[in-house]
């Protein structure tokens, strides 16, 4: 392909090759981060944005969407987890905020 794509373009084409694909762990991680690229990339070219507790939810939800089941939620849990991108160098995320935990 020669020229521009749109990120549509791009997205359906990443859409396309995945699902051609029988995928093992190290695929299911590369398919995260090439469908997250691109919503990065969606996100980044939004004319306004706030950065608000719904902003934020919305951004996770927009990034994590149909590969994560917690999508667009707010964690009731601290988490530190070994990233293989790091090579399994553990990473400290940031405390869960208790008080905005929706019951």
């Amino acid at each position: 392909m020669h020229g521009k794509l749109t990120l549509e373009e791009i997205k359906n084409l990443i859409d396309s090759y995945y699902e051609e694909r029988s995928q093992s762990l190290d695929d299911e991680r590369t398919e995260e981060a090439d469908k997250v690229s691109v919503r990065i990339a969606e996100i980044l070219s939004e004319i306004a944005f706030s950065f608000s507790p719904n902003e934020y939810i919305g951004i996770h939800r927009k990034l994590f969407q149909g590969i994560y089941k917690h999508a667009g939620k707010i964690r009731d849990y601290n988490l530190t987890k070994k990233e293989w991108v790091l090579d399994g160098a553990a990473v400290l995320y940031g405390s869960f905020c208790r008080s905005c935990v929706v019951s």
